[in-house]
């Protein structure tokens, strides 16, 4: 893979892959929260481009893996940022393939809903929606939400599983809240979840599928899966159903 980095003014680097295609499309690839770009979905997704002459396009967020900054620096809107800067560095209004994994799946929707008719397509795995609603109201204890209340930040650290909770992240996830409200893609969506996914539950799931205001929407439920979606049976369906989707579109 081609490693770059991007480096920016007042923010900090962005660490990114930018594999280089002959075709006019991109696969972009977003990855969770607490991981980084170099991951088995993103080797996948990787040969999954070289197969079909596309660009291949992944970063590590703010305070995530090879990039600057700390955890603590990390929201919704400074991830969104980290991907615009990297797409307008690489690939610039290319038409995108966006593939979310997890959080990253909260930011796929977001950036086809900004990209609009330059998003082909987006495929989410495991996408958490709105997550920073689920976690200020059905995980944190009363203790915490006090000191974040009062400024303080929480982790990372065991107690809060590696995870760096920041006034900030709350305040600036609500901006980003999707599942309250029409979320309208002019393009093909394909979701995928596994039943022994403890992260993201089916009712969040089932949340998006209800706020989804179009038809061309496929979701996958995957006997015995979990929410890393990495087992060779799980990459092979992805692969196979992101590679239908740019045949549909190229023939």
């Amino acid at each position: 893979m081609a490693d770059f980095n991007l480096i920016r003014d007042h923010l900090p680097s962005i660490s990114y892959t930018w594999e280089k295609g002959t075709k006019n499309q991109a696969i972009v690839y977003l990855h969770g929260w607490t991981s980084h770009r170099k991951s088995l979905k993103g080797e996948m997704l990787s040969l999954t481009a070289r197969m079909e002459n596309c660009h291949y396009v992944s970063l590590d967020y703010t305070g995530h893996g090879a990039s600057g900054g700390s955890l603590a620096d990390f929201t919704i809107g400074r991830a969104l940022t980290d991907i615009s800067d990297v797409m307008q560095a690489t690939i610039g209004d290319m038409p995108v393939w966006i593939v979310g994994s997890s959080i990253g799946g909260w930011l796929g929707l977001l950036l086809a809903e900004r990209l609009k008719s330059q998003a082909l397509g987006y495929i989410g795995l495991a996408p958490a929606a709105d997550m920073t609603y689920d976690i200020w109201h059905d995980l944190l204890p009363d203790y915490a939400r006090q000191a974040l209340e009062k400024g303080d930040i929480l982790g990372p650290s065991p107690e809060t599983q590696g995870f760096c909770f920041t006034p900030e992240l709350f305040a600036d996830g609500e901006k980003y809240f999707v599942l309250n409200r029409g979320l309208e893609l002019p393009m093909p969506v394909r979701v995928f979840w596994g039943d022994k996914d403890h992260v993201i539950h089916l009712k969040k799931i089932m949340a998006l599928k209800d706020a989804l205001v179009m038809n061309d929407a496929i979701f996958y439920l995957i006997k015995g899966a979990d929410h890393h979606l990495s087992e060779a049976r799980d990459l092979n369906l992805i692969q196979k159903t992101i590679l239908e989707l740019i045949k549909g579109i190229t023939k």
